[in-house]
Protein backbone atom coordinates (compact mmCIF):
# COMPACT_ATOMS: atom_id res chain seq x y z
CA UNK A 1 0.00 0.00 0.00
CA UNK A 2 1.73 3.16 -0.96
CA UNK A 3 1.41 5.94 1.95
CA UNK A 4 1.10 9.74 0.78
CA UNK A 5 4.11 12.10 1.64
CA UNK A 6 3.85 15.55 2.44
CA UNK A 7 6.19 18.24 2.61
CA UNK A 8 8.32 17.44 5.72
CA UNK A 9 9.16 21.38 6.64
CA UNK A 10 5.16 21.67 7.95
CA UNK A 11 5.65 18.73 10.12
CA UNK A 12 8.12 19.16 12.55
CA UNK A 13 7.84 19.18 16.33
CA UNK A 14 6.15 22.50 17.37
CA UNK A 15 5.00 22.44 20.98
CA UNK A 16 1.69 23.37 21.54
CA UNK A 17 0.51 25.79 24.54
CA UNK A 18 -0.68 23.08 26.25
CA UNK A 19 2.49 21.46 26.35
CA UNK A 20 4.23 25.13 27.15
CA UNK A 21 1.81 24.79 29.90
CA UNK A 22 2.76 21.64 31.29
CA UNK A 23 6.27 22.31 31.83
CA UNK A 24 6.62 22.82 35.55
CA UNK A 25 10.67 24.65 35.53
CA UNK A 26 10.86 28.20 33.78
CA UNK A 27 13.65 28.79 31.51
CA UNK A 28 15.96 30.66 33.81
CA UNK A 29 15.82 27.53 36.21
CA UNK A 30 18.44 24.94 35.56
CA UNK A 31 17.49 21.52 35.52
CA UNK A 32 18.99 18.45 35.17
CA UNK A 33 17.10 15.72 32.43
CA UNK A 34 17.28 12.05 33.59
CA UNK A 35 17.68 9.64 30.45
CA UNK A 36 16.80 6.03 30.55
CA UNK A 37 19.03 4.16 27.38
CA UNK A 38 17.66 0.65 26.33
CA UNK A 39 20.34 -1.15 24.33
CA UNK A 40 24.23 -1.28 25.13
CA UNK A 41 25.38 -2.18 21.20
CA UNK A 42 27.42 0.10 19.32
CA UNK A 43 24.61 2.59 19.27
CA UNK A 44 23.88 2.62 23.07
CA UNK A 45 27.14 3.33 23.86
CA UNK A 46 27.46 6.18 21.55
CA UNK A 47 24.14 7.33 22.89
CA UNK A 48 25.53 7.06 26.90
CA UNK A 49 28.76 8.76 26.32
CA UNK A 50 27.96 11.51 24.45
CA UNK A 51 24.82 12.30 26.92
CA UNK A 52 27.27 12.07 29.54
CA UNK A 53 29.28 15.18 28.16
CA UNK A 54 26.26 17.14 28.48
CA UNK A 55 25.30 18.41 32.22
CA UNK A 56 22.06 19.09 31.49
CA UNK A 57 21.33 15.35 31.09
CA UNK A 58 22.44 12.35 32.70
CA UNK A 59 21.89 8.77 32.33
CA UNK A 60 19.67 7.54 35.59
CA UNK A 61 19.69 3.53 34.79
CA UNK A 62 21.00 1.74 31.35
CA UNK A 63 19.34 -1.93 30.31
CA UNK A 64 20.63 -4.81 28.10
CA UNK A 65 20.19 -8.56 29.01
CA UNK A 66 23.48 -8.97 27.56
CA UNK A 67 26.23 -9.22 30.32
CA UNK A 68 29.05 -9.04 27.78
CA UNK A 69 27.56 -5.87 26.62
CA UNK A 70 27.00 -4.60 30.16
CA UNK A 71 30.75 -5.42 31.25
CA UNK A 72 32.09 -2.75 27.66
CA UNK A 73 29.30 0.04 29.41
CA UNK A 74 31.09 -0.45 33.09
CA UNK A 75 33.79 2.14 32.81
CA UNK A 76 30.57 4.79 31.81
CA UNK A 77 30.11 5.34 35.71
CA UNK A 78 25.74 4.66 35.22
CA UNK A 79 23.31 2.35 37.33
CA UNK A 80 22.40 -1.05 35.48
CA UNK A 81 18.73 -2.12 35.37
CA UNK A 82 17.99 -5.77 35.33
CA UNK A 83 14.19 -5.32 33.52
CA UNK A 84 13.20 -3.06 30.73
CA UNK A 85 10.50 -1.78 32.89
CA UNK A 86 13.11 -0.62 35.44
CA UNK A 87 13.95 1.78 33.11
CA UNK A 88 10.57 2.93 31.79
CA UNK A 89 9.00 2.99 35.01
CA UNK A 90 11.85 5.03 37.40
CA UNK A 91 10.78 8.16 38.34
CA UNK A 92 14.24 9.59 38.19
CA UNK A 93 13.84 9.04 34.59
CA UNK A 94 12.24 11.97 31.70
CA UNK A 95 12.93 10.11 28.43
CA UNK A 96 14.07 6.91 27.32
CA UNK A 97 16.08 6.79 24.61
CA UNK A 98 15.67 3.14 22.24
CA UNK A 99 18.58 2.36 20.92
CA UNK A 100 17.44 -1.91 21.04
CA UNK A 101 13.31 -3.17 21.56
CA UNK A 102 12.66 -1.01 18.43
CA UNK A 103 8.97 -1.47 18.47
CA UNK A 104 5.34 -0.17 19.06
CA UNK A 105 4.60 -1.82 22.41
CA UNK A 106 7.59 -0.76 23.90
CA UNK A 107 7.34 3.01 22.64
CA UNK A 108 3.84 2.74 23.53
CA UNK A 109 5.30 1.96 27.14
CA UNK A 110 7.52 4.79 27.88
CA UNK A 111 4.84 7.21 26.58
CA UNK A 112 2.18 5.87 28.60
CA UNK A 113 4.68 5.99 31.95
CA UNK A 114 4.71 9.76 30.85
CA UNK A 115 8.42 9.95 29.36
CA UNK A 116 9.61 11.58 26.53
CA UNK A 117 10.85 9.54 23.84
CA UNK A 118 13.71 9.38 21.26
CA UNK A 119 14.42 6.83 18.62
CA UNK A 120 17.30 5.91 17.30
CA UNK A 121 17.02 4.01 14.11
CA UNK A 122 13.89 4.72 12.67
CA UNK A 123 14.22 3.21 9.94
CA UNK A 124 13.70 -0.22 11.37
CA UNK A 125 10.40 0.49 12.05
CA UNK A 126 7.39 0.11 9.46
CA UNK A 127 5.44 3.50 8.13
CA UNK A 128 2.28 2.24 10.04
CA UNK A 129 4.30 1.85 13.49
CA UNK A 130 5.84 5.31 13.37
CA UNK A 131 2.71 7.13 12.57
CA UNK A 132 1.43 4.97 15.51
CA UNK A 133 3.87 5.87 17.94
CA UNK A 134 3.92 9.61 16.67
CA UNK A 135 0.10 9.66 18.00
CA UNK A 136 0.83 8.29 20.79
CA UNK A 137 2.80 10.80 21.18
CA UNK A 138 0.32 13.66 20.43
CA UNK A 139 -2.15 12.30 22.83
CA UNK A 140 0.44 11.90 25.52
CA UNK A 141 1.64 15.22 25.01
CA UNK A 142 5.11 13.77 25.13
CA UNK A 143 7.98 14.69 22.77
CA UNK A 144 8.94 11.50 20.35
CA UNK A 145 11.52 12.16 18.14
CA UNK A 146 14.24 10.50 16.40
CA UNK A 147 18.04 10.73 16.46
CA UNK A 148 18.68 12.85 13.69
CA UNK A 149 22.67 14.51 13.53
CA UNK A 150 22.65 14.70 9.90
CA UNK A 151 20.44 17.95 10.49
CA UNK A 152 23.04 20.01 11.71
CA UNK A 153 25.99 18.36 9.75
CA UNK A 154 27.95 22.05 7.79
CA UNK A 155 27.28 21.67 4.44
CA UNK A 156 23.05 21.03 4.97
CA UNK A 157 23.00 24.18 7.10
CA UNK A 158 24.78 26.11 4.96
CA UNK A 159 23.13 24.54 1.97
CA UNK A 160 19.59 25.49 3.94
CA UNK A 161 20.80 29.05 4.77
CA UNK A 162 21.46 29.49 0.57
CA UNK A 163 17.78 28.62 0.26
CA UNK A 164 16.62 30.68 2.84
CA UNK A 165 18.10 33.96 1.85
CA UNK A 166 15.86 34.05 -1.79
CA UNK A 167 18.64 33.88 -3.84
CA UNK A 168 18.74 30.30 -5.05
CA UNK A 169 15.01 30.54 -5.97
CA UNK A 170 12.66 27.16 -6.67
CA UNK A 171 15.00 24.59 -7.00
CA UNK A 172 15.00 22.63 -10.34
CA UNK A 173 17.58 20.36 -9.63
CA UNK A 174 19.49 18.90 -6.36
CA UNK A 175 22.11 16.27 -6.60
CA UNK A 176 24.30 15.18 -3.80
CA UNK A 177 27.12 12.16 -4.48
CA UNK A 178 28.97 9.95 -1.87
CA UNK A 179 32.16 7.27 -2.47
CA UNK A 180 33.13 6.29 1.14
CA UNK A 181 34.95 3.32 2.40
CA UNK A 182 32.58 2.38 5.07
CA UNK A 183 33.00 -0.33 8.19
CA UNK A 184 30.88 -2.71 8.71
CA UNK A 185 28.60 -1.78 11.68
CA UNK A 186 26.73 -4.02 13.68
CA UNK A 187 25.06 -7.04 12.62
CA UNK A 188 21.87 -5.60 12.69
CA UNK A 189 23.25 -3.31 9.91
CA UNK A 190 20.27 -2.57 7.68
CA UNK A 191 22.23 -1.68 4.86
CA UNK A 192 23.28 1.49 3.21
CA UNK A 193 20.21 2.69 1.80
CA UNK A 194 18.39 2.95 4.97
CA UNK A 195 22.01 3.21 7.72
CA UNK A 196 23.06 6.01 5.33
CA UNK A 197 20.24 7.32 2.90
CA UNK A 198 17.97 8.31 5.77
CA UNK A 199 19.96 10.65 6.71
CA UNK A 200 20.09 12.08 2.79
CA UNK A 201 16.73 11.66 2.13
CA UNK A 202 15.39 13.47 5.64
CA UNK A 203 18.16 16.36 4.44
CA UNK A 204 16.27 16.63 0.60
CA UNK A 205 13.04 16.83 1.86
CA UNK A 206 14.01 19.83 3.83
CA UNK A 207 15.56 21.53 1.16
CA UNK A 208 13.31 20.98 -1.08
CA UNK A 209 9.71 22.55 -0.62
CA UNK A 210 7.24 20.18 -3.03
CA UNK A 211 6.59 16.70 -2.50
CA UNK A 212 8.40 13.64 -4.60
CA UNK A 213 6.13 12.80 -7.23
CA UNK A 214 8.27 9.81 -8.20
CA UNK A 215 11.51 8.03 -7.83
CA UNK A 216 13.57 5.62 -10.14
CA UNK A 217 16.24 3.72 -8.11
CA UNK A 218 19.23 0.95 -8.47
CA UNK A 219 20.97 -0.98 -5.99
CA UNK A 220 24.85 -2.19 -5.76
CA UNK A 221 25.76 -5.12 -4.16
CA UNK A 222 28.62 -7.36 -3.41
CA UNK A 223 29.60 -9.77 -6.44
CA UNK A 224 26.24 -12.06 -6.42
CA UNK A 225 25.57 -11.92 -2.65
CA UNK A 226 22.89 -9.87 -0.94
CA UNK A 227 24.99 -7.69 1.16
CA UNK A 228 24.06 -4.10 -0.32
CA UNK A 229 27.07 -1.66 -1.10
CA UNK A 230 24.94 1.34 -2.51
CA UNK A 231 22.76 2.99 -4.72
CA UNK A 232 21.53 5.82 -6.84
CA UNK A 233 17.89 7.20 -7.01
CA UNK A 234 16.36 10.03 -9.09
CA UNK A 235 13.28 11.72 -7.43
CA UNK A 236 11.14 14.14 -9.20
CA UNK A 237 9.00 16.30 -7.44
CA UNK A 238 5.37 17.69 -8.24
CA UNK A 239 6.89 21.45 -9.10
CA UNK A 240 9.32 19.69 -11.53
CA UNK A 241 12.32 19.51 -9.35
CA UNK A 242 15.06 16.51 -10.10
CA UNK A 243 17.35 15.07 -7.33
CA UNK A 244 19.27 12.69 -8.20
CA UNK A 245 21.08 10.68 -4.61
CA UNK A 246 24.67 8.48 -5.63
CA UNK A 247 25.47 6.55 -2.08
CA UNK A 248 28.82 4.08 -2.69
CA UNK A 249 29.55 2.55 0.57
CA UNK A 250 32.70 -0.03 -0.81
CA UNK A 251 34.71 2.66 -2.74
CA UNK A 252 38.50 3.73 -2.02
CA UNK A 253 37.98 7.46 -3.26
CA UNK A 254 36.93 9.24 -0.11
CA UNK A 255 34.96 11.82 -1.81
CA UNK A 256 31.07 14.02 -1.52
CA UNK A 257 30.22 16.23 -3.57
CA UNK A 258 28.18 17.69 -0.94
CA UNK A 259 24.53 19.41 -1.74
CA UNK A 260 24.45 21.02 -5.34
CA UNK A 261 21.47 23.01 -6.05
CA UNK A 262 20.16 24.81 -8.86
CA UNK A 263 17.43 27.03 -8.84
CA UNK A 264 15.62 29.74 -11.00
CA UNK A 265 17.50 32.37 -9.62
CA UNK A 266 21.13 30.90 -8.45
CA UNK A 267 23.16 28.15 -7.14
CA UNK A 268 24.74 26.84 -4.84
CA UNK A 269 27.93 24.53 -4.25
CA UNK A 270 30.70 24.33 -1.38
CA UNK A 271 29.41 26.88 0.41
CA UNK A 272 29.26 29.14 -2.09
CA UNK A 273 26.22 31.01 -4.11
CA UNK A 274 26.39 31.23 -7.86
CA UNK A 275 24.30 34.00 -9.38
CA UNK A 276 24.53 35.71 -12.59
CA UNK A 277 24.45 39.16 -13.94
CA UNK A 278 22.43 40.71 -16.31
CA UNK A 279 25.23 40.38 -18.69
CA UNK A 280 25.60 37.19 -18.24
CA UNK A 281 28.81 37.30 -15.65
CA UNK A 282 28.39 34.30 -13.09
CA UNK A 283 29.51 35.89 -9.76
CA UNK A 284 30.38 33.19 -6.79
CA UNK A 285 30.75 34.74 -2.87
CA UNK A 286 30.67 32.72 0.27
CA UNK A 287 27.84 31.69 2.96
CA UNK A 288 28.75 32.62 5.98
CA UNK A 289 28.31 29.43 8.18
CA UNK A 290 26.08 29.79 10.73
CA UNK A 291 27.11 29.29 14.70
CA UNK A 292 27.28 25.59 16.18
CA UNK A 293 26.83 24.31 19.94
CA UNK A 294 28.46 21.48 20.94
CA UNK A 295 25.72 18.73 20.50
CA UNK A 296 23.04 20.74 18.43
CA UNK A 297 20.67 17.52 18.58
CA UNK A 298 20.62 17.24 22.29
CA UNK A 299 20.57 21.01 22.68
CA UNK A 300 17.31 20.87 20.41
CA UNK A 301 16.17 17.92 22.65
CA UNK A 302 16.49 20.02 26.27
CA UNK A 303 14.66 22.76 24.50
CA UNK A 304 12.32 20.59 23.58
CA UNK A 305 11.71 19.10 26.52
CA UNK A 306 11.70 22.47 28.35
CA UNK A 307 8.17 22.85 26.18
CA UNK A 308 10.06 25.52 23.93
CA UNK A 309 9.41 25.65 20.29
CA UNK A 310 11.97 23.49 18.24
CA UNK A 311 13.16 22.56 14.94
CA UNK A 312 13.29 18.49 16.03
CA UNK A 313 11.55 15.80 13.55
CA UNK A 314 8.71 14.19 14.43
CA UNK A 315 8.00 10.57 14.04
CA UNK A 316 5.12 11.37 11.02
CA UNK A 317 8.49 13.07 9.24
CA UNK A 318 10.22 9.73 9.41
CA UNK A 319 6.63 7.49 8.34
CA UNK A 320 7.37 9.45 5.45
CA UNK A 321 11.33 9.06 4.60
CA UNK A 322 10.51 4.84 5.45
CA UNK A 323 7.57 5.10 2.64
CA UNK A 324 10.25 6.91 0.20
CA UNK A 325 13.07 4.51 0.87
CA UNK A 326 9.98 1.49 0.67
CA UNK A 327 9.83 3.61 -2.89
CA UNK A 328 13.53 3.26 -3.80
CA UNK A 329 13.58 -0.22 -2.86
CA UNK A 330 10.18 -1.24 -5.04
CA UNK A 331 11.78 0.30 -7.99
CA UNK A 332 15.00 -1.19 -7.46
CA UNK A 333 13.54 -4.72 -7.86
CA UNK A 334 11.05 -3.63 -10.41
CA UNK A 335 13.54 -1.71 -12.71
CA UNK A 336 10.26 0.63 -13.15
CA UNK A 337 9.26 4.05 -12.23
CA UNK A 338 7.39 4.15 -8.71
CA UNK A 339 4.88 6.61 -8.30
CA UNK A 340 4.08 8.43 -4.49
Amino acid sequence: MTHPLVPIADSSIATDNSLLQQSAESADQPRTWGVGIVGLGQQGLFQLERIQLCAEVRVTAAFDPNPQRRNLAAGLECDFADELSSVIESTATDAVFLTEELNETTAAEVLRGGRHLVIDRPWMLTHAELLSIHHQAQSSQRIATYFCPWRWTADFLVASTAIRSGRVGELRSVLFSSFMKHLPGDPGNAGPLREFGFGLLDQLLTLVSSHPESVFAKRQFHGQGVLERGFTAVIRFENDCLSQLSLESDSRLGYRTGWMLEGIQGSYRGERLYTETPDGEIVDEPIQRPNFVPDPFLNELISAWHGKPTTLPSLADAARIVTLINAIERSAETGHVVRL
